[in-house]
């Protein structure tokens, strides 16, 4: 078997040496229908790796060991998406749709020194709750063409937004008392900007398709992509990217809720009336709670506020010295969420990259793994790709953290299908 190994490698490497210049035939189609699903969640605490044993245990203070000083962040994205494109020689065109929807969610390190260490009788602990969401819906079409080694993509983008929330002096506060009673100090507050209002969030009318498109329309900002990529040699490729913004979201109505919640628990009550009889009036009686009688959604009122999709710009390279056979990519990138914000609270700028390699066999089975920081999101990943004339599916996993060191553990997961059907 070991004598026949070597042979094979070398006869498939002449066979995608020769199907190279012909990779056309393969893999290009003439009018596709693209579908693409991506999702991916992760944070920077626990991994998955902690649940997939017969005792789980959970260290907390390793964890808080662990956090970096801006304390614990948890993140998801998905943004699923439709396209119908045309490619020819030297030109393509096509039209999309999609969904773009991010949220972010952090806590001061404080709530995990806490949990794992406790505190001083009498000293309060107090916690900062930072989060947000954002939600577009964009359309776009695209232009490519090819001049000689030049290759350019142009793509105009209409998007607008469904929500964009954030949160405003939100904390949670713990304190030991003296008599052995614990009191909890809870208040969190979202601005939630949106063409809807808070009759519309209580009664879940933005499932209705027809309100959905009626409150986009007056949001609507435009962005422009532009992407190009050069051929310097047969085996090395340079392209570069960007995301302009031009004319941002405008938004019309904020949305306040709010949660507030103040809890008395007296621990020694609870102790002496466990295993009682009347435990639970005992455990009643040893619980004060009072919360705002304004929680949930408040009044909607007029506002007038901008929002851009992030910018973000790239310069990458694609080094092939043996065909098509095996491709080492990588990029670096710069990205800026929440470009042009007024609340310079809310620009975050951010660095990506992404470095990766690429086997394909006779162009019909291609395997590729990278590590990239996508978003401020850390993902390595692994993907399979299955590609024939008329169809081509694409899948893929990933181990994720918002940390870089905690990734390898996977303390979150990414996974997207990709299907081309055409001719």
């Amino acid at each position: 078997m070991k004598k026949l190994f070597t042979p094979c490698l070398i006869l498939c490497l002449f066979a995608n040496l020769m199907f190279a210049e012909g990779k056309g035939f393969l893999r290009n189609r003439v009018f596709e229908v693209k579908v693409d699903v991506p999702v991916d969640v992760s944070n920077n605490a626990l991994s998955v790796s902690d649940f997939l044993v017969k005792d789980v245990v959970i260290d907390l203070q390793q964890i808080c060991n662990s956090l970096p000083e801006k304390g614990f962040s948890f993140a998801t994205s998905i943004s699923p998406d439709l396209e119908i494109n045309f490619n020819f020689s030297k030109v393509s065109f096509g039209v999309g749709a999609g969904i773009e929807a991010y949220t972010n969610i952090g806590t001061s390190k404080d709530l995990f020194e806490f949990i794992g260490n406790g505190n001083s009788i009498g000293e309060e602990v107090s916690v900062d709750i930072n989060a947000y969401l954002d939600t577009f819906a964009y359309a776009q079409v695209h232009f490519g063409n090819k001049f000689g080694k030049l290759s350019t993509k142009l793509q105009p983008t209409a998007f607008g937004t469904l929500a964009h929330a954030v949160t405003q002096n939100s904390y949670a506060k713990f304190r030991n008392a003296d008599d052995g009673s614990f009191n909890i100090d809870v208040n969190a507050l979202f601005n939630i900007y949106s063409e809807f209002d808070s009759a519309d969030f209580e009664n879940k009318n933005f499932t209705d398709i027809n309100l959905l498109i009626n409150k986009l329309t007056p949001t609507i900002g435009f962005d422009l992509t532009g992407s190009a990529a050069y051929e310097i040699s047969d085996i090395l490729t340079v392209n570069t990217s960007a995301r302009i913004p031009i004319v941002p979201s405008k938004l019309s109505k904020v949305t306040p809720y709010k949660f507030s919640m103040n809890k008395s628990i007296s621990l020694d009550s609870l102790l002496n009336k466990e295993g009682e009889e009347g435990d639970s009036e005992g455990e009643e009686a040893s619980t004060e709670t009072s919360q705002d009688s304004d929680n949930g959604f408040g009044d909607t009122y007029s506002v007038e506020y901008k929002l851009h999709r992030p910018m973000k710009i790239s310069l990458g390279a694609e080094f092939h010295p043996f065909g098509n056979f095996m491709n080492y990519f990588g990029s670096i990138g710069l990205g800026i969420r929440h470009p042009f914000a007024e609340n310079k609270d809310e620009l975050d700028t951010y660095f990506d990259y992404l470095v990766g390699v690429r086997v394909s066999l006779l162009n019909l089975i291609h395997f590729s793994v990278s590590t990239e920081r996508t978003d401020e999101i850390y993902k390595h990943k692994a993907m399979l790709s299955l590609s024939v004339r008329l169809v081509q599916i694409d899948a893929g996993v990933a181990l994720e953290s918002t940390s870089l060191a905690n990734s390898f553990k996977g303390q979150g997961v990414g996974a997207f299908v990709t299907a081309y059907v055409g001719l």
